[in-house]
């Protein structure tokens, strides 16, 4: 359970939460303190109220989230806002951010860079013929940022599931289970890197896992038992 007293202590003035004490509010350990203030039934304090107003504030006019204040451009994290409980009161408009989340796709998704590559005789992975997200816009995608927008338009489809999120949280998913590595699991993107196999990470491998839950299938139990392995390894 987390300690909320802990978090509230490191709570900056303006409401949000640095990286690390005395340091400025950033979007991500925001986001991730009223997660955990949730979690440990704070949803409604003062402090998860205080956090969830600095978010809407610096909600961007395109609907997403800056990593910081001079950061100009809307990046992932606008998935990660979107993933904070509706208990929490306040915060980002969400039909601005999911609009932007939904946008959003990796670099090698268009029809310019395929073409690139061709030209150059590369020849493309499996997964570039699925639509994951990027870190932030024309970049290409990568696991996290994948996982955590999958898990994002889930959320939002369990009030109203239509079409186009349906459509897109299966694209998720299929880029997802294209990038994954030999062993069965996750690392952040490419399956192979300098014409070796990648290999998978622990943290990697779980928010894939997060975000294939209710998927079945020999290609979800070899991720599975990858992500058994990496825990038994760790602890």
């Amino acid at each position: 359970m987390p300690d909320s007293a802990e978090i509230q202590n490191q709570q900056n003035r303006d409401g949000g939460w640095p990286y690390q004490a005395g340091a400025a509010s950033w979007t991500e350990p925001t986001c991730y303190a009223l997660l955990a203030l949730a979690a440990s039934g704070q949803a409604q304090s003062g402090a998860a109220r205080s956090g969830s107003q600095w978010l809407a504030r610096h909600q961007r006019e395109d609907g997403g989230l800056a990593p910081c204040e001079p950061v100009a451009e809307s990046t992932w994290l606008t998935a990660l806002a979107l993933l904070l409980p509706h208990e929490v009161p306040g915060g980002v408009d969400r039909a601005r951010a999911a609009k932007w989340v939904l946008a959003q796709t990796g670099r090698e998704s268009g029809w310019a860079y395929s073409l690139r590559m061709f030209l150059l005789g590369v020849r493309s992975e499996t997964s570039l013929s699925f639509d994951g997200w990027p870190w932030y816009p024309g970049a290409a995608a990568w696991t996290i940022p994948t996982a955590l927008s999958v898990l994002a338009l889930e959320k939002l489809g369990r009030q109203n599931m239509d079409a186009q999120l349906k459509r897109r949280i299966e694209q998720g998913r299929s880029f997802l289970l294209a990038r994954r590595c030999r062993d069965g699991g996750w690392n952040h993107g490419s399956t192979k890197a300098l014409g070796y196999d990648s290999d998978s990470y622990p943290e990697t491998t779980g928010v894939g896992l997060l975000a294939m839950h209710g998927s079945d299938g020999p290609e979800i139990a070899r991720a599975v038992a990858r992500a058994e392995v990496s825990k038994k390894n760790k602890f």
